[in-house]
């Protein structure tokens, strides 16, 4: 079933390149989407200090799952990033179209409210009848879970 989400927010993030977060927020949690700075570690730790800081004073009440998604651009997430984020999507291999196959496309939800929440399981597919690096150099990252 297809939902409009009751608030949006296009906030900006440091690079090179112009980067964004985009959050969605619905009834049952608030989904962020974004893809950090490739050229530069500072930039993607900052970003994730942008984004948990937007979450802490904007939704610091909030008891509904809080998740993040992207290309983090980084196999390493940041030690502080940790603090306020857990990891729930597979350890697979994203980016695999290089000579050193690595994880940077991730699923992340917010551990600073406390949410409840159920992974049910998570994949990197691949499809056999078709080859999905004609459409991205990046492998999808699945996340299911309960409602």
């Amino acid at each position: 079933c297809k939902t409009a989400p009751k608030n949006t927010y296009a906030g900006d993030l440091p690079g090179t390149e112009a980067r964004k977060f985009f959050l969605a927020e619905f009834d049952g949690y608030i989904f962020i989407a974004t893809h950090f700075c490739h050229q530069s570690d500072e930039n993607r730790q900052r970003s994730f200090e942008i984004i948990t800081e937007y979450i802490a004073a904007n939704y610091a009440a909030y008891t509904k799952p809080i998740y993040l998604a992207g290309d983090l651009n980084t196999s390493k997430l940041p030690a502080a990033a940790l603090e306020s984020w857990k990891i729930i999507s597979s350890s697979a291999n994203t980016f695999v179209n290089t000579s050193s196959p690595s994880r940077i496309d991730y699923v992340l939800v917010y551990t600073g409210n406390s949410p409840s929440y159920e992974v049910l399981r998570t994949a990197v597919p691949s499809y056999e009848e078709i080859n999905v690096m004609t459409v991205s150099d990046h492998l999808p990252v699945l996340v299911d879970l309960k409602k």
